[in-house]
Parts: C-alpha cells; sequence; structure tokens
C-alpha cells in the first residue's frame, strides 16, 4: 500500500530520527503506520549533542524518549504539572565556552548541572519537552502557558504560514495570550473580513487545548517575520514590535 512513498524515500529506509524542534504527534503516527517510524530525541550542542532519545519497540509519541545510560537529567523547580528547567549532568557536558569563564558559570551550576533553558518534565522515565524558560507566559490569573504549546496547535492549519504566540502587556496584571500569524497569501484574500475568518481559523485548530491556552487575541502579520539562520521565528523582535520596546 504504501510502496510508492518507501521508494520516494529510497526504498530501505527503516527508521528516523528527529530533533531540533518538538515531532507533531500526527507525523510521528503517519510514519509509524507506513512501516518507517521516526524515533524523537533530544539534546544540544553543549550536550554532546544527546541527551534523551526513543528507541525501536520503545517510543512513545509525544516525548522525547529515554536519558542515555551515564548521564542524569533531573527537573527544577517543577510546576504543578511536574514542569521545570530541564537540567543534566555527566560525561556528555561540553568543558564550557570558549574564553568565556562568565557565560560557562551561567550554564553549569556549582554542581556541575547543565542548565538547558528548556522546559520539560519526566513521565514514567520519558522525558516530554514542554517549552523554553523564554518562551512561558504568565497570564492575569497567574496561569502559566508554553507558548510552543499554543504554537503547535496553530501550525496545524495549513492556512498559516508562519506563527509565533507570545504575552502582550497586560497592564501590571500579567500577559495577554496573543497569536500573531502570517496567513497563507490566499486564505480568505476575498472574504470581506479577512480578520474574522483567520480567528475562527485559529480557534478551530486550538479547540483540543484547554480554554486558557486558547489565544485571547490575533494578530494578523502582512509581512513574514523576521527569522533566525535556522528558520526559527525570533519571538523577542515580535515581542518588541507587538508591545511597542
Amino acid at each position: 500500500l504504501f510502496r510508492s512513498i518507501h521508494e520516494k524515500l529510497g526504498g530501505r529506509l527503516r527508521g528516523a530520527v528527529s530533533g531540533a524542534a518538538p515531532l507533531d504527534p500526527a507525523t510521528f503516527q503517519f510514519f509509524r503506520a507506513i512501516g518507517a517510524p521516526i524515533y524523537e530525541g533530544y539534546g544540544l550542542t553543549e550536550t554532546g549533542p544527546v541527551i534523551s532519545v526513543n528507541h525501536p519497540g520503545k517510543a512513545r509519541k509525544g516525548s522525547a524518549g529515554q536519558p542515555l545510560p551515564g548521564l542524569e537529567v533531573k527537573i527544577a523547580n517543577p510546576d504543578a504539572e511536574g514542569s521545570g528547567e530541564i537540567l543534566t549532568r555527566g560525561p556528555h557536558l561540553m568543558q564550557g565556552y570558549f574564553r568565556n569563564e562568565e557565560l560557562t558559570r551561567e550554564a553549569i551550576d556549582a554542581d556541575g548541572w547543565f542548565h538547558t533553558g528548556d522546559l520539560g518534565r519526566l513521565d514514567r522515565g520519558y522525558l516530554r519537552i514542554t517549552g523554553r524558560l523564554k518562551g512561558l507566559i504568565v497570564l492575569p490569573s497567574g496561569k502559566k502557558v508554553h507558548a510552543e504549546e499554543v504554537e503547535q496547535a496553530l501550525s496545524r492549519s495549513r492556512y498559516f504560514q508562519d506563527v509565533c504566540v507570545i504575552g502582550m502587556r497586560h497592564g501590571d496584571k500579567g500577559e495577554l495570550l496573543t497569536a500573531v500569524i502570517y496567513p497563507a497569501e490566499d486564505f480568505a484574500a476575498a472574504a470581506p473580513d479577512r480578520h474574522k475568518e483567520i480567528e475562527r481559523e485559529a480557534m478551530r485548530v486550538c479547540r483540543d487545548l484547554s480554554a486558557f491556552k486558547q489565544p485571547q487575541r490575533i494578530i494578523v502579520r502582512d509581512a513574514p517575520f523576521a527569522k533566525t539562520s535556522s528558520g526559527k521565528v525570533k519571538r523577542h523582535v515580535v515581542l518588541a514590535e507587538v508591545n511597542g520596546t
């Protein structure tokens, strides 16, 4: 049934490893169904570069797998859901940043733990990435939202070319969960109220998220986002544009 797909992938593909960004569950499910599973992993350049990875027969959808043997992983300051900063320690760590002792001390504490800046939780030994410390949005209610989780939901729409979720300043009470969207050029182009159509589409793809994780405001962009050399949206630039800083 999937012979043509396998042929396009070279004919002998047995699996692949994914990293750098969370693997969409639908992508995981599709490749597993065609007999070419993708094993999600996690790591940084400073960590050699792998911390954890899924394995054949032990892969769990939505997780970055189990930590490799011989290294340690712990979650610092976990919240009610068990999510906190991912720390790791072991022989896989770098010695330090070249000629930058100050930055090295910031990254590796006195006990040898490397602070990744990523948020995650351990679920029965499997590491699940939930976001970035810099992407954590605190709402007026005090609840916290990981921008990446909402972005992943929004990105499932084929009508959105790029998205960026930020916290828009809301007085001194917290941040307003805001989705900044660069839509596909032809989406609702002829609609009398294109913004409303984009809002409806955003709510549709976010309907499975908890109510407090659904965007409270939608901003539509007419120009592409500024991006890093690796193709990621520069969140700090979007924040400055929206908050006027």
